[in-house]
């Protein structure tokens, strides 16, 4: 390594030069550095960018502050604009302005910048003390990693051990995709501080200092503190003067400095003018770096023209730096020393004063934040209120930053304050817009537990009706509204939103019932103008409509949803569609929002968008892409912690397994999705108790299938749910039912079935459906020809293939070979021509059991698990473009895709080919097309 000499650290430096190394091959990696404040984090991270910039890397390192966290992004772009050549151009990081509360789109155009400017040379991107920073920043560290996995991009984060697990965190989502080092620094050999020494002085240091330098512990900065001018005489080591050792704002429990490091600054300080200290002291509550207005202001002192000279010294002593516009602290353990040796009271009223300072000066709530926090006390209204307003903006925040802000300002309120209860009302919406849902729920009860008037109580319980929908429990819903609704003094208006909220929670009770009260609110809602009531009934009489098989009447009401809404409910419209066999309209619905989604939508309307889109893929038996787009659901879900869909991704990775004949995998995604004990939620556990099914019925178990179909079906846990609409449902369990002898099931199954035909008489695919599933439960092989004729103008080849192998089964069984290895054979051709080959042998060996000889079997190879004819189409597709150097976000353009598939696509390239680097993708290319010619 080149540059300064960093001593004691060789082993960490050899293993920083081994990633650089991997890098000018194009492969990425990251480095997180760990260790205690003052053991050499920031010098190793410098020392390792020093080396990349010799190596001819593109770099730029930046660092989170302490009273900098609620500012979105600010350790990353700095890292991204610092240095000679900043790795993003004036128009990208202008553009960026936009989509500052939009997650996914700020990680797309941030990715799409580093991708091209990596295709010139590598990169390495560092930020140090990561434990300081923000929620976006904290965000796309967790993406970016892995999303330019391929690229060659050296990331190196520092943070502290006693943080909160934020690094660790962002190391386990890049293991996913690339290499991780992870780094444990120590404190300093007495060798390697005796050198530090050397290099300092030019020569051993005396018995004085040698005995000043054991008292630093190994501490890189304390002994260079030491060694420019930090010891003297006067101090000898294991004295301890009285210290009023703290945290400065924001830090975390336990991040205490050590009283060694405040007595030494101290001391250091002592001889500076007390104006300058009054200063530093000023300067160190607001923060690393700072204004001299801004200081001056705090302690009521004359403009910077007047006050500057009074830090001239600290300047000299390099306690602080002057960029011309800002002054900054050295280093941070220097201002944090400083902060730490200002007295609690007093540290107090500068906050506060800082606070009043900003706002009077025009500032946003938000930038007054850090040091509200590091002032208030319960009880603080005037604080609480500027918590508040910085919550709900402008300017937006993240939905988790406006969570942590709104629970804060509720708890500094006085339990008898007149504004508590619509503050809470507030912070319920917050709280389950950000998902904590429980902690939304609590809150809702300790505000109706003290007592509220039923105007307010009502209002309550319409917002905590939401978080309860959320999570299934639809019971909680029902007997909360309906309480709340007995209620005298609840205004006409509040009776409305709560009726609607009624029929929701109805959804899934008896039809009747539920339509009655669906119908009602609406009128209510449309008589009175109220929106949020309007959309709530419509919401209701969609979902009782779909979990009653009645698909027009649900894609009316959800078509109107999505109007009211700016298409916030699109895919229960696209599903709707999809039920109805109208698969061109819902692709061109699909085609619709695709477009809409390079606008800066929310990130929660990205991953919604990839849950329609999987299951337009599977019903059109595009397995490969229903596949892709399954993964990308399930990887979009655990970056955004949102997992609403994770279950329904797995079922079908199960059956699309399956169907396939990858059996142990269709066993291992299935198992996923077993419930765990004591779950409420009454929607998730009918999608459980279905891959429960499906998976005993891969294993051969018929009597366990047969069981859980029985439980699922009980009229006590009986639950009007979609799933319980598919018609592949109808076609998966009543074979089951029909070869295990249990009558009585499969007449209810063939019952339910002509339901649905009956409600969708337009629908051929559910009219064949039903026809079948009577002839298979009847034994009547006339209906089962109806209704496998029926069928054949169905658009889900997976459903006209079952029908073809029923069919074909029943022929033989009946002994018409002839007509049955005929309709057999339609069954082989349609599932080879979707890449069901697994079902296709199946059927292969149904007629070879029935004595049918040929010559030779039609074959149709199965797919290499690895090497270029491993690629989906898709894939090829993709490899392709990224040979030809396009970025993830240039060949999504391409093929008319999202970025997020063309990650998914990426890593699974990566994956079949063995490689781990774009560069390595080309090659592999240019290596299939050589032999091709």
């Amino acid at each position: 390594m080149i540059g300064r000499v960093l001593r004691g650290r060789s082993d960490e430096l050899r293993a920083a030069q081994q990633a650089l190394d991997r890098a000018t091959r194009g492969v990425g990696s990251m480095i997180l550095v760990a260790g205690e404040p003052g053991i050499g984090k920031t010098a190793l991270a410098e020392t390792i960018a020093a080396e990349a910039s010799a190596r001819g890397f593109g770099y730029g390192l930046g660092k989170a502050e302490e009273s900098d966290r609620i500012a979105a992004l600010v350790p990353l772009l700095t890292a991204l604009r610092s240095g000679p050549a900043p790795l993003l151009d004036d128009d990208v990081f202008h553009g960026l302005a936009e989509f500052e509360t939009r997650q996914l789109w700020l990680v797309d155009r941030i990715a799409d910048a580093l991708e091209k400017r990596a295709a010139a040379s590598p990169l390495l991107i560092g930020v140090d003390d990561l434990q300081w920073a923000d929620a976006v920043t904290l965000f796309a560290l967790r993406m970016l990693p892995g999303r330019l996995a391929g690229s060659p991009i050296v990331w190196v984060f520092t943070t502290r051990p006693d943080s909160d697990g934020h690094g660790e965190d962002i190391a386990a989502a890049a293991a996913r995709d690339l290499p991780v080092l992870r780094v444990e620094l120590g404190p300093l050999t007495a060798a390697a501080v005796t050198q530090l020494a050397v290099d300092h002085l030019g020569t051993g240091p005396d018995e004085r200092l040698a005995a000043l330098l054991r008292d630093a512990a190994g501490s890189p900065f304390l002994a260079i503190e030491l060694l420019t001018g930090g010891a003297s005489p006067s101090t000898s080591p294991g004295s301890s003067p009285s210290t009023s050792s703290g945290t400065s704002p924001g830090s975390s429990p336990g991040a205490e400095l050590p009283g060694n490091l405040v007595r030494r600054v101290r001391h250091r300080l002592r001889t500076l003018p007390p104006e300058t200290l009054r200063m530093l002291r000023a300067g160190a509550v607001l923060g690393r770096t700072f204004g001299v207005d801004d200081a001056a202001a705090l302690l009521d002192a004359p403009a910077a023209e007047t006050v500057l000279p009074w830090l001239a010294p600290a300047l000299r002593d390099g306690i602080i730096a002057d960029d011309g516009r800002r002054i900054t602290f050295r280093h941070d353990l220097l201002r944090q020393a400083v902060y730490a040796d200002i007295p609690a009271s007093v540290r107090r009223a500068m906050h506060r004063a800082a606070a009043d300072h900003l706002l009077a000066a025009g500032g946003r709530p938000l930038d007054a934040v850090p040091h509200v926090l590091a002032d208030a006390e319960p009880g603080d209204v005037r604080a609480a209120m500027v918590l508040r307003d910085a919550a709900i903006g402008p300017p937006a925040v993240l939905p988790a930053e406006a969570a942590a802000l709104i629970r804060q300002a509720f708890a500094l309120l006085p339990v008898r304050d007149p504004g508590r209860p619509r503050l809470g009302i507030e912070a319920i919406e917050i709280l389950a817009a950000a998902g904590h849902t429980e902690e939304a729920l609590t809150l809702a009860d300790t505000l109706l537990g003290g007592g509220l008037p039923a105007d307010q109580a009502a209002e309550v319980e319409d917002r905590a009706a939401d978080p309860l929908w959320s999570t299934g429990q639809l019971p909680r819903i029902r007997r909360r509204v309906e309480a709340a609704l007995a209620r005298d003094g609840v205004p006409s208006a509040l009776r409305v939103r709560l009726s609607a909220q009624r029929a929701l929670a109805l959804s899934t009770e008896e039809s009747g019932t539920a339509w009655a009260a669906g119908r009602a609110a609406l009128a209510a809602a449309e008589e009175t103008g109220d929106d949020r009531a309007r959309i709530t009934a419509r919401r209701a009489l969609g979902e009782i409509a779909r979990n009653d098989g009645r698909n027009d009447d649900a894609l009316e009401h959800f078509r109107e949803l999505r109007t009211l809404t700016a298409a916030r409910y699109f895919a229960d419209e696209v599903l709707s569609l999809q039920l109805l066999d109208r698969y061109d309209e819902s692709a061109g619905l699909l085609n619709e929002i695709r477009a809409e989604l390079e606008l800066p939508s929310s990130s929660a309307r990205v991953y919604t968008y990839h849950f329609a889109q999987m299951w337009q893929d599977f019903c059109v038996g595009h397995l490969d892409d229903a596949e892709t787009a399954a993964h990308t659901l399930l990887r979009l879900g655990d970056d955004l912690k949102q997992l609403t869909f994770h279950n329904e991704a797995r079922v079908l990775l199960g059956r699309i397994a399956q169907l396939r004949g990858e059996y142990d995998t269709a066993r291992d995604q299935l198992r996923r999705v077993i419930p765990p004990a004591g779950h409420t939620d009454r929607g998730t556990p009918f999608l459980q108790r279905h891959a429960q099914a499906l998976l005993a019925a891969s294993e051969n178990d018929a009597p366990t299938a047969l069981r859980t179909v029985h439980a699922m079906l009980e009229p006590g846990r009986f639950l009007r749910h979609r799933w319980r609409w598919q018609p592949t449902w109808f076609l998966e369990i009543t074979p089951i039912a029909v070869a295990g002898g249990d009558t009585e099931l499969a007449a209810e199954l063939t019952t339910q079935a002509q339901e649905l035909a009956g409600r969708n008489p337009r629908v051929r695919t559910n009219l064949g459906v039903a026809a079948l599933v009577q002839g298979l439960t009847d034994g009547d092989l006339p209906r089962m020809q109806h209704g496998v004729a029926l069928l054949r103008d169905s658009p889900r080849p997976s459903i006209r293939a079952t029908a073809y192998l029923e069919l074909g089964r029943a022929l033989l069984a009946a002994g018409d070979s002839d007509h049955g290895v005929a309709v057999l054979d339609e069954a082989w051709e349609t599932f080879t021509a979707m890449g069901a080959h697994g079902r296709a042998k199946a059927t292969q060996r149904l007629q070879q059991d029935a004595g049918v000889r040929r010559r030779r079997w039609p074959t149709t190879p199965p797919r290499p698990a690895a090497g270029w004819h491993s690629l989906t189409p898709a894939e090829q597709r993709v490899a392709l473009l990224i040979a030809d150097g396009h970025t993830n976000r240039s060949a999504a353009a391409h093929l008319v895709v999202s970025s997020n598939t063309i990650a998914t696509h990426i890593r699974s390239i990566f994956r079949k080919l063995d490689v781990t680097s774009r560069v390595q993708v080309a090659n592999a290319v240019h290596a299939a097309l050589d032999t091709r010619r």
